[in-house]
């Protein structure tokens, strides 16, 4: 199991006129980040990247927000001899 974590870049936009933050969580290589876990201001709120890397909340109140994220990755290997 391999974890990565480390060199994500996030881009992310507020709006205070909507209460949208959105963004992307992209990999070292400029790479989507589908399935990443977006954290909210310590755990209040979460959300799942798209296919595409994309998140966003809704519904914010306007000021500074925390943005944490976190993505598994799970690598498989066989040691399995073939024949």
């Amino acid at each position: 199991m391999a974890v990565l974590s480390a060199g994500m870049a996030i881009q992310a936009a507020e709006s205070p006129e909507t209460g949208l933050l959105k963004g992307r969580i992209l990999d070292d290589e400029k790479n989507p980040l589908p399935g990443a876990v977006v954290i909210l201001d310590d755990n209040s709120r979460s959300a799942i990247t798209d296919v595409d890397g994309f998140y966003s909340f809704s519904g914010l109140t306007a000021g500074n927000h925390r943005v944490k994220e976190t993505y598994i990755c799970l690598l498989y290997t066989s040691d399995a001899a073939h024949e």
